[in-house]
Formats: C-alpha cells, sequence, structure tokens
C-alpha cells in the first residue's frame, strides 16, 4: 500500500512539472507571438514610408506590394494583442488581414499573366488602370472581411468550428496551389519569350514589351520567394487546424495548445519576413529606404536621381532594341 501511495504521488508530481513547463513554453510563445509582431509592424510601416515616400517606387506593378505590406502591418497590430485578449472578433480581423495577404499573392500572378498576355503593353495598360487595381485591393480587403465576420455576425459555435476548422484551412491552400501554378504559367511565358529582331528594331512597342518582361521577371522571384515563406509559415498552423477538426478531443490537450501557439508564431513570422525579402529582391528598394532616410540629400536631389534613374532605364531599352 505505502509502495502504491508513493508511486501515485511520484505520478502526481511528474504530471504538475510537466504542466509547469507547459505553462512556461505558452507563456513563451504568446510572449514571442507578441515582440515579432511588434517587430512586424515596424518593418512593414517601414516598406509603405518608403514606397509612398519615393517616386520611383509608386509605380503600377508595385500596387500589389503596397497592399501585402498592408495587409501584414493590419495583422501584426492585431497579433499584438491577442496573445493576451483571446476575443473572437479580433481573432477575426487579423485573420482578414491574413486571408487578404493570401489573395494579394494570387491577385500578383494573376496581374504578371495579363501583363504578359495582353501585348501589345498598351492593351494592358488600357484595362489594368490605377483606378481599377485600387478597386481590386478594395475588392481583397472587403470579401477577406466577409469570410472571416461571417462567424462573428452568426455567433454559432457550429459554423465557427467549420470556418476555422476546415473551410478556411482548405482554401488557403487551394488559393495557394491555384497561385503556385499561376507563378509556373508566367515562368513559362517569360521563358519562351524570344523578340524577333528584324521587327523590334522598327516596333516602337519592343522597348516597353522588354520592360515589361523585366519587371515581370523580378517580380516573379520576389513573389516565389514570398509564396515559399508563406508556404513554410502558414501550413503547420492549417495542418493544426485540421487535426482540431477531425479530432476536436485535441483542444483539451496541453500538447495541442503547444502546437497551436508554435504554429501562431510562425504564422507571424511571415509578416516579418516579407519586409527582409522586399529590402533583398525589390528593385530599388534599398536606394530608396537610405535616400529617403539620408537627410544629407535634399528631396530636390532624390527627384534628380529619381528622374535620372528613368532616363538611363529608358536608355538602356532602346539601346537594347
Amino acid at each position: 500500500m505505502a509502495e502504491n501511495n508513493e508511486t501515485s504521488g511520484n505520478v502526481t508530481e511528474a504530471e504538475n512539472a510537466y504542466d509547469e513547463t507547459s505553462a512556461r513554453i505558452l507563456l513563451g510563445l504568446r510572449y514571442a507571438v507578441s515582440i515579432s509582431c511588434g517587430i512586424a509592424v515596424l518593418e512593414n510601416l517601414l516598406v509603405i514610408l518608403v514606397i509612398v515616400g519615393t517616386r520611383k517606387l509608386r509605380v503600377k506593378h508595385y500596387g500589389f506590394v503596397m497592399n501585402l505590406a498592408l495587409a501584414d502591418l493590419l495583422f501584426a497590430a492585431l497579433a499584438i494583442v491577442f496573445p493576451w485578449v483571446e476575443e473572437h472578433v479580433i481573432f477575426a480581423l487579423f485573420m482578414s488581414c491574413y486571408v487578404a495577404s493570401v489573395f494579394t499573392i494570387f491577385a500578383v500572378a494573376v496581374n504578371r499573366l495579363l501583363a504578359l498576355s495582353l501585348m501589345p503593353p498598351s492593351r494592358y495598360d488600357s484595362l489594368v488602370t490605377w483606378g481599377r487595381l485600387f478597386l481590386a485591393c478594395i475588392g481583397i480587403w472587403v470579401l477577406s472581411l466577409i469570410l472571416n465576420l461571417i462567424s462573428v455576425v452568426v455567433n454559432d459555435n457550429l459554423v465557427t468550428f467549420w470556418i476555422y476548422g476546415l473551410i478556411r484551412p482548405m482554401a488557403v491552400f487551394i488559393v495557394w496551389l491555384v497561385t503556385a501554378i499561376l507563378y509556373f504559367v508566367v515562368y513559362l511565358k517569360i521563358r519562351r519569350f524570344t523578340p524577333s529582331v528584324p521587327d523590334t528594331k522598327n516596333d516602337q512597342d519592343a522597348g516597353e514589351v522588354i520592360v515589361r518582361i523585366n519587371q515581370t521577371r523580378k517580380l516573379l522571384v520576389l513573389f516565389i520567394i514570398i509564396l515559399l515563406v508563406s508556404f513554410v509559415c502558414w501550413m503547420p498552423y492549417s495542418i493544426v487546424r485540421f487535426i482540431s477538426f477531425f479530432d476536436p478531443s485535441q483542444f483539451f490537450s496541453t500538447k495541442f495548445d503547444v502546437a497551436y501557439w508554435f504554429a501562431g508564431l510562425l504564422y507571424c513570422l511571415s509578416a516579418m519576413i516579407n519586409p527582409v525579402i522586399y529590402w533583398g529582391k525589390l528593385d530599388g528598394f534599398r536606394e530608396s529606404l537610405a535616400d529617403l532616410f539620408c537627410f544629407c540629400r535634399s528631396t530636390r536631389e532624390r527627384d534628380y536621381a529619381d528622374d535620372n534613374g528613368k532616363t538611363e532605364q529608358e536608355q538602356t531599352v532602346v539601346d537594347a532594341v
């Protein structure tokens, strides 16, 4: 009897130690989520300031980059609070920002496919205007809010369970897969592009075609990296949600809580990593960042540099043609 009591006491002590360790891990993960999201807010705010404050970056094919940075900024800002205030409305709002980022990456693929399919470039320019690009971004946000606020409006646990456990993770995976296929199609179009030398010498649109191809190639590299990072960061959370949907008893597991918050941390890291990708791969971003915060250069000098850079780019196209 004494041995049984001693064994039972050892088991209880082990369980208590395990619970304390898990509680510390969960607390650490919550702090990590808030800290990483705080960094992401500052980074994406800086990206937006650089794009808005630099004339040569305020171009049409960077419109979705701006929208993605805005989605990451709002997502991170709301995610800072969520580990400490787990309100359904806050969760729905920052998940709306996440879905908006998914749709934005998809929209870039569609946009670049149109840019390569509608030739001459003047056809694309007449179809994809600044106004329509703005409406597309508004549509992305409206659709994202509708998809995530349904559970708040309905206020039904079963609806929330189905949306968060199955519908949204599955939808995200499908959109990611379709986006990857579209990027591959764009890659094939770029690879097969061979301008005809006799035609390009006298063709006024040839230079614009080459510029469009170069723009798409650079954006393709940028967003393929973002797509891969998003897959690595987002899929673990979706997997955790799938597990909880098919086995709801996992909600009461301490291990599941740890897995949930670790996946949530990975989820938030994408918003922190994307600005680093912009810094490394977004054409002209590093120079614009240095110019914007270099007080030794005046606004007039920066504008002159922008105009001079644009002229050199146009001259390069003419020489290539």
